[in-house]
């Protein structure tokens, strides 16, 4: 059995044709890409008339992007967290006038916080949110042949309250954790393309069945009509293997509108023994898409994927999964007193003095028709504590694959030391509901999660206890989902802890990794892609499988490595601040959006984190978990949506774990680990410079007095003994 763990470390001209793997649509001929780094002047402040082609900028400094004005200010945290104000930025560029009668389009792959966009003085419009990639049409105002003037205004006001990425110094202390760039602090694309045009990210690859004797593959293209006139056109798509050769090719025909964007769904024959991507042999596929007009090739784009499955043991949160001790083939027939469809703890406290009861769970079907049905569930609790409590039970209503949600019902109680309750939470009608039946072996799934009412939902709450009970739609005046029938049938003394390991292709995997902060002093966000790639073969080379994004969507050529060299990716969008109103919602779902659009390709992705030590609302955070599986299938069935420490509404709420930092004794990690499986966090303050010798292994008490100025013995002590103490109890899990 394999531990499961992921540590955070705080640590003018055109040029050639830009080439872009990975998640990223690559471009072909007859589309052409210029990547624009150079040529650009910027100034920090808010001149007036800067977005006219004739204005001044002869005093500007000249810069090449990626460029960031905030170069780290809260670094340490002796200041501000960020850098605050405006930056205009320009650059003049040509188009051959050839390439008229074709479209042109600039994409941004991030620009902070907030980013307006002119062409010639005309406005294309604003973004907001600095961490995702966008697209303006130029095409309307581009002169072919003539000077054009690119005008963009980026703006990181104080005080955001619309959006996920805030500066942390501008709520309550001063916190850097997500430091935000001001300027355009990521590459920029000029692309030329035809009329009919695959959409940016509009390649989305995923295989509905995979094994290591056969592969089916989905691809979904999104075709865009940007003329004025109807189009009929022939998506062909072709997938590939690393050397280039064609492995199947599908197409299909489409008639588009003027301004009509169309997904393009095919699906391949069969691939026999198709060679998978793992960590020791990230090996790549590619889909190419070619759009035809009357057979002639428009437009052209690429995106790269690997071949590979995975499983995590989400349910075995703390140890407490049960064994699933019946015939598969129940599982096609209604749940009676010999078939049970049973409760799993999925997590809370271990050996929580409030819990939820074994087998407490009950789940009634009061009225059930092909219009309508009702649920009635009743939850047993019990208080063993010596405190009274005031609970709040949540009970959240899902289709069994996670993608469909039904109801979210509430409840609260004063739970009293000693005093065993029992919720009865009737749900409204269902109306027209997806039924159980032997042809038809639907399941539905009640979440359900108690925990402290005064803090419910919120970064300080306490999730005493959370299961996960299947049962069936279906008319019955007895339980749907027999509970019971564990208990009843489990020896006495019988262990039904059953840990699994975390698994690529059948195979188990121990995660070793490491978390990164998009920070460089000096420039902060503003990485060239040498960069990047010496971080990323420098994790590699360190022996860490696997990489956490700290906090927010990283640049996208750390997940184009992590697919080339074989590394995890769990990629992060998290708000540490919920602001509540609709600008906020609105903005935060755009940016889910564009993330996951921009890596759902990619098979280093794992895990897609929403939060982090963060505020959402757990009936929030369940609908962009739904948008999330809306935009990847593979999500909740695979990939896990994740909170970190305390958050709710997701697949999984995966602990932190700092022992030796904030509290307790280092040397207690192996045990700790052994329970908790994953950890997202684990890592050590260090004041750099600071020496100080010590025996930290049999005077431990001594680093009680040393506050937080932290040695770099200390430092360095704490993180090599978790490392080795997770390495020596892998196996125990």
């Amino acid at each position: 059995m394999i531990v499961l763990l992921l540590i955070i470390a705080l640590l003018g001209s055109a040029l050639p044709q830009f080439s872009r793997a990975g998640t990223l649509d690559t471009a072909l001929a007859p589309r052409q890409t210029t990547r624009l780094d150079d040529g650009w002047k910027s100034f920090l402040g808010d001149p007036e008339d800067a977005e006219r082609p004739g204005f001044d900028d002869s005093a500007w400094r000249q810069i090449a992007v990626p460029h960031n004005w905030e170069d780290y200010q809260g670094y340490r945290q002796l200041s501000h967290g960020n850098l605050h104000g405006t930056a205009w930025y320009r650059r003049p560029f040509l188009i051959d006038p050839a390439l008229k009668g074709r479209r042109v389009f600039i994409e941004f792959e991030g620009v902070g916080s907030y980013a307006k966009v002119w062409i010639n003085g005309a406005c294309l419009g604003q973004h907001n949110g600095g961490r995702t990639t966008f697209t303006f049409d130029l095409t309307d105002h581009v002169l072919f042949g003539q000077t054009n003037v690119l005008a963009v205004r980026a703006d990181h006001p104080e005080k955001i309250q619309d959006l996920p990425y805030v500066c942390g110094g501008c709520w309550g202390s001063p916190n850097t954790e997500g430091s935000q760039p001001l300027g355009i602090f990521r590459p920029v694309h000029l692309l030329v393309t035809g009329a009919v045009r695959v959409e940016p990210f509009g390649i989305h690859v995923w295989t509905p069945e995979l094994s290591e004797a056969r592969a089916v593959i989905r691809v979904q293209t999104e075709v865009g009509n940007h003329s004025a006139s109807a189009q009929e056109a022939t998506a062909r798509v072709e997938i590939l293997d690393a050397a280039g050769k064609t492995l199947a090719t599908m197409a299909r025909t489409l008639a588009l509108k003027p301004g009509e964007v169309a997904v393009v769904d095919l699906t391949s024959p069969e691939l026999l023994h198709p060679r998978l991507w793992s960590l020791d042999d990230p090996y790549l596929h590619s889909v190419r898409a070619t759009i035809l007009l009357k057979d002639v090739p428009e437009d052209a784009a690429a995106a790269r994927f690997g071949l590979r499955w995975i499983e995590w043991p989400v349910g075995a949160v703390g140890g407490q999964t049960a064994k699933h001790g019946f015939d598969p083939a129940q599982t096609q027939q209604a749940p009676d007193p010999t078939n049970n469809l049973f409760t799993t703890k999925i997590g809370g406290i271990r050996n929580s003095p409030i819990r939820i009861e074994p087998c407490g769970v009950r789940v009634f079907i009061p009225t059930c028709a092909a219009e309508a049905a009702t649920v009635r569930i009743r939850t047993t609790v019990r208080n063993d504590g010596t405190n009274a409590w005031q609970t709040r039970l949540t009970s959240f209503i899902r289709n069994e694959a996670g993608t469909k949600f039904v109801y979210s019902l509430e409840a609260d109680h004063d739970l009293l030391p000693g005093e065993t309750y029992t919720f009865d939470q009737p749900s409204p009608a269902i109306n027209f509901p997806e039924l159980w039946s032997p042809e038809n072996p639907v399941l539905h799934v009640v979440e359900s999660t108690l925990q402290d009412a005064a803090h419910a939902g919120g970064k300080n709450a306490t999730v005493f206890d959370r299961c996960e009970t299947p049962f069936g739609l279906f008319a019955t005046t007895n339980l749907a989902n027999k509970a019971a029938f564990l208990a009843a049938t489990a020896p006495a003394g019988s262990n039904t802890t059953e840990p699994r390991p975390f698994l690529i292709n059948g195979k188990p995997i121990f995660i070793n990794g490491t978390s990164e902060y998009e920070h460089l002093l000096g420039a902060d966000h503003a990485f060239s892609d040498e960069q990047i790639t010496a971080r990323l073969r420098q994790i590699k080379a360190a022996g860490f499988n696997a990489l956490r994004e700290g906090h927010h969507p990283h640049n996208l050529r750390y997940v184009e490595l992590c697919d080339e060299l074989g590394l995890l990716c769990w990629t992060q969008i998290g708000a540490h601040i919920y602001f509540d109103n609709e600008p906020f919602r609105a903005n935060y779902r755009q940016a889910v959006r564009d993330w996951v659009r921009e890596r759902r390709n990619s098979p280093s992705v794992v895990l897609w984190g929403l939060q982090n030590e963060s505020r959402l609302p757990t009936v929030f955070a369940r609908e962009l978990t739904g948008l999330v599986r809306q935009l990847d299938p593979t999500t909740s069935a695979q990939r896990k949506t994740t909170t970190c420490n305390g958050g709710t509404g997701t697949d999984w709420d995966v602990p932190q774990n700092w022992l030796g930092t904030y509290l307790g004794n280092v040397n207690n990690y192996g045990p700790a680990i052994v329970e908790q499986r994953l950890v997202g966090e684990y890592g050590q303050f260090r004041t750099i410079g600071l020496h100080q010798d010590g025996d930290w292994y049999s005077n431990w008490g001594g680093r009680q007095n040393i506050g937080r100025a932290i040695p770099e013995e200390l430092f360095t002590y704490c993180l090599e003994t978790k490392v080795r103490l997770a390495e020596e109890n892998k196996d125990r899990c």
